[in-house]
């Protein structure tokens, strides 16, 4: 019977590319990232699964971000610990994700709003959808910049 560790371990690509990443090759979730089927049935990102393997446990209410921003990769030495802040601030930085936006076009949507233009003509203006200007204008999604 396989350990853990090398049923983990089977599903991962070290084949050297530019990056150095080391990629999930089984299930991956909708958001393209790895997911790994524990002994007890419970999926989780494999590249959690392997900062606990490999560095420890994570701590309450983290993150665990990539270095090389690929979902698939599971290299330890290209995941580091951060806040939910962290990353967001990471992916704005990046224009990594479906976060298209920087802060100065969040300001500007905010600011249109204000101005009561609706959601659908803001939408328009910007690379996003309704639904997302919604969350932007009710401080669901980026509530945690500071705009002035």
């Amino acid at each position: 019977m396989r350990t853990i560790e090398e049923r983990f371990w089977e599903k991962v690509d070290k084949t050297p590319n530019p990056k150095g990443c080391w990629e999930w090759i089984a299930a991956k979730s909708n958001s393209g990232y790895g997911m790994f089927t524990l002994t007890s049935g419970r999926m989780v990102k494999a590249h959690r699964f392997v900062y606990e393997l490999v560095c420890g446990k994570i701590p309450q209410d983290k993150c665990i971000l990539h270095t090389c921003d690929n979902r698939k990769c599971v290299n330890p030495k290209h995941l580091f610990v951060g806040s939910q802040l962290d990353n967001s601030i990471d992916m704005v930085k990046k224009f990594r994700g479906i976060n298209k936006l920087t802060i100065n076009q969040i300001s500007k949507i905010i600011e249109l709003r204000d101005q009561k233009y609706t959601l659908r003509f803001i939408a328009n203006l910007f690379p996003v959808t309704e639904s997302e200007i919604s969350r932007i204008c009710s401080g669901v999604r980026w509530g945690h910049l500071t705009l002035d």
